[in-house]
């Protein structure tokens, strides 16, 4: 079984907020059955950027966290020609963000379910997911 990651599934493993439990349940399941997680390389960018915004108010350095990135069970994927072309029409067709349209399309390219906690793409979206209703997937199979 293979699922998508988006940055606001990822960046609930990072900081403590509301279903952050889910978040890392969900990575959980990676190392308990027979489970594969992508993520777009885009994620470095959009966690990155939380990081940064979050820890220069206290002024803390980031590294932790991005070491941490690359620690979880997660094959990370560079955007490749087709993902890129796949995520423009995806994101013109339907008028969604070209970072939220890449994710879209690694989905569509893998043949997967994005897990997002992005309520306009669970609204908007029949592959994408929440933490929740992934966890029950996972857990029915």
């Amino acid at each position: 079984m293979k699922y998508i990651l988006d940055s606001s599934v990822i960046a609930k493993l990072i900081f403590k907020e509301e279903r952050s439990d889910l978040a890392l349940q969900l990575i959980e399941q990676s190392y308990l059955k027979d489970i594969e997680y992508y993520a777009s390389d885009l994620i470095f960018y959009e966690v990155g950027n939380v990081l940064w915004k979050n820890l220069r108010k206290i002024k803390k350095s980031g590294v932790e966290y991005i070491n941490q990135l690359f620690l979880l069970n997660i094959t990370f994927n560079e955007i490749s020609k087709d993902i890129a072309i796949e995520a423009m029409k995806i994101s013109q067709k339907n008028d969604f963000t070209f970072y939220d349209s890449v994710h879209l399309a690694l989905s569509n390219i893998n043949n997967s379910k994005l897990v997002t906690e992005d309520k306009e793409l669970l609204k908007r979206s029949d592959i994408a997911i929440n933490i929740e209703d992934a966890l029950n997937e996972i857990w029915r199979k």
